[in-house]
């Protein structure tokens, strides 16, 4: 047979102009105006606001929280303790009490062969005792990637979410701000941490990134 071709009529300016603005990237949204960027102290001093909560008392409040130290110190084996004792009912971490709920712990230096030896060391071989609403994975997208986005569509599937434990924050950083960027570490570390402090704050949770400090040479 033949086909019939129907030639498109060509759009209009202003159809044209329609497209290309929906085809262009999306900025920042725009910045709030001054007055609604000020406040003042006689305003300030009859706010009420919520009290923060602590996940694990007088130890983890809600928010973000870096936990930083020398590698091999022994990071990984203190947040995943912390991890465990929040999902466990009544759990303690170094005798404190811990409000129960659903953690999330990524554990990118690992694999499930390690991460399942690792649990060993903590429960043993007895299997009722690991907890359910204890949440693990050793992949995950960088932070240019959907780090951010697949956790919240964690925090969504869950019924108390309550701790985010992030190991180590490295493997999350975007890809081109480990090595190549001419930015200050500082500057690339506060990138990296500032997108956990939001996630936090907005969901009432607990993060935990954690991160090697190394010696300068």
């Amino acid at each position: 047979g033949v086909g019939i071709v129907t030639a498109r009529p060509k759009p209009t300016k202003q159809e044209f102009e329609a497209i290309k603005a929906a085809a262009a990237p999306k900025g920042p949204p725009p910045m709030k105006r001054m007055t609604e960027l000020i406040s003042t102290l006689d305003k300030l001093q009859t706010a009420e606001f919520e009290g923060l909560r602590c996940i694990i008392e007088d130890i983890l409040p809600e928010g973000c929280t870096v936990l930083g130290g020398k590698p091999k110190i022994g990071k990984t084996w203190a947040a995943q303790d912390m991890g465990l004792a929040v999902a466990t009912p009544g759990g303690k971490f170094m005798g404190k009490k811990c409000e129960h709920g659903d953690v999330l712990d990524l554990a990118l230096e690992d694999n499930e062969r390690r991460f399942q030896r690792r649990m060993k060391r903590f429960y043993g071989p007895d299997k009722s005792r690991w907890p359910k609403r204890f949440t693990f994975a050793t992949q995950w997208p960088t932070l240019d990637d959907g780090c951010i986005e697949y956790i919240e569509e964690w925090i969504s599937s869950v019924e108390r979410p309550l701790l985010v434990i992030i190991d180590i924050l490295e493997n999350v950083k975007p890809i081109n701000d480990r090595r190549s960027s001419k930015d200050p570490q500082y500057r690339i570390d506060y990138n990296a941490v500032a997108p956990f402090r939001d996630l936090a704050a907005k969901h009432k949770i607990a993060v935990l990134p954690l991160h090697h400090q190394r010696k300068m040479a």
